[in-house]
């Protein structure tokens, strides 16, 4: 066997591991995303879940609060204890809107270890190059 046909070979070989360690890290990260994924759809469904409840449970609250309310002031100031429970709920929703609006642009952002591998490894192989 001559040197040409051994250099060969040893080219093939580094070719094939350089080829199996490219699909591995591919698999690797592919992995990372499914996890990552399926962590966000279980943390997104349990605030979708709680955050219904709590709106249901919120909502009857303020119901029997504003019967209550009206029917002690029945008689006398309906009107103005109605245009009350108006304007205060008018002034809750604004404030929730304003502190959802934050609340969503500070969020913690999806997929970040997924981003942070994927960032890591564009340095990586820029700096090779």
């Amino acid at each position: 066997m001559s040197d040409r046909d051994t250099n060969a070979e040893e080219l093939s070989a580094a070719g094939r591991r350089v080829a199996a360690s490219v699909v591995e890290g591919i698999h690797l990260r592919l992995d990372l995303f499914a996890l990552e994924f399926a962590e966000e759809r279980r943390r997104v469904s349990m605030i979708l879940l709680t955050t219904l409840a709590l709106a249901l449970a919120g909502f009857m609250l303020f119901l029997c609060l504003n019967a209550v309310l009206l029917i002690m002031f029945w008689d006398d100031y309906r009107m103005q204890v109605a245009y009350g429970l108006c304007a205060f709920y008018a002034a809750v929703v604004v404030i929730l809107a304003v502190l959802n609006s934050r609340r969503v642009r500070r969020g913690a952002h999806a997929f970040e270890a997924t981003r942070a591998t994927l960032a890591t490894d564009r340095r990586g192989l820029r700096s090779e190059s």
